[in-house]
C-alpha cells in the first residue's frame, strides 16, 4: 500500500499543476500566432490597443491617435471580442465626480460595545 503513494502524488501533481500549465502555454502560443493586424488586444501589462503592424517578434499598438507602442509579440495576453467593451477615454462621463459620503452616516464601530 505504501508503495501506491508516491505515484498517485506524482499523478495528482501532474493533474493539477503541470498540466493546466501546459494548456495555458499552448493556449498563449496559439493566440500569439493567430494574432493580425487590425485585432484589439490588451497586453500582459494592461494597455489596450489595436494591432497596425507585427513581425515575428514584434507589435505595434495604436493606443490612442497617433500613439504608437512596440512591444513584444508574446507579451499580448489577450484579444477582445467585437462585443467586450473597449473603455472609451475621452469619455466625460468617465471623470464625473465621485459620491461623497458623510462621516454620520458611517456606522460607528464602537457604538455597539
Amino acid at each position: 500500500m505504501q508503495y501506491l503513494i508516491l505515484p498517485l502524488l506524482l499523478l495528482a501533481m501532474y493533474f493539477l499543476v503541470i498540466r493546466p500549465q501546459q494548456q495555458r502555454i499552448r493556449a498563449q502560443q496559439a493566440l500569439v500566432a493567430a494574432l493580425r493586424e487590425g485585432d484589439e488586444v490588451v497586453s500582459s501589462a494592461g494597455i489596450y490597443g489595436r494591432i497596425t503592424s507585427l513581425t515575428d517578434e514584434i507589435a505595434i499598438l495604436e493606443v490612442a491617435d497617433g500613439v504608437e507602442l512596440r512591444i513584444a509579440r508574446g507579451a499580448i495576453a489577450r484579444r477582445l471580442s467585437q462585443d467586450e467593451p473597449v473603455v472609451d477615454l475621452d469619455d466625460p462621463g468617465l471623470m464625473d465626480e465621485p459620491e461623497v459620503v458623510d462621516e454620520a452616516d458611517i456606522d460607528d464601530p464602537e457604538a455597539g460595545r
